[in-house]
């Protein structure tokens, strides 16, 4: 399944020096903050980007897939249910990219 960022979501990540790393995310208008640090900053970018989170996070990691799988499958469930991220169309082949 691929991801993307709603429309109605507004984010901004923490400043190279603040002492850990951490996304600020809004569902706008009037949406309560949410604060993602450290792996889930990670899995949401990835996600937001229409990666394959699972591939790549075992890939950077050298970790096996069964390791994380459970986790991010998890994280991402919770994720769409907040509204901060949605399900993507698949890539169009004729046009090489998403709808």
């Amino acid at each position: 399944m691929r991801y993307r960022i709603p429309a109605d979501v507004a984010w901004q990540e923490s400043p190279p020096e603040h002492h850990r790393r951490e996304l600020y995310i809004c569902r706008l208008p009037d949406g309560r903050p949410i604060v993602l640090a450290d792996s889930a900053c990670d899995i949401w970018l990835l996600a937001a980007m229409g990666e394959d989170v699972v591939a790549t996070l075992t890939s950077q990691l050298d970790i096996p897939a069964d390791t994380i799988a459970a986790d991010v499958a998890s994280f991402l469930t919770s994720a769409l249910a907040l509204g901060i991220l949605e399900e993507a169309a698949p890539p169009d082949p004729e046009l090489g990219a998403s709808t």
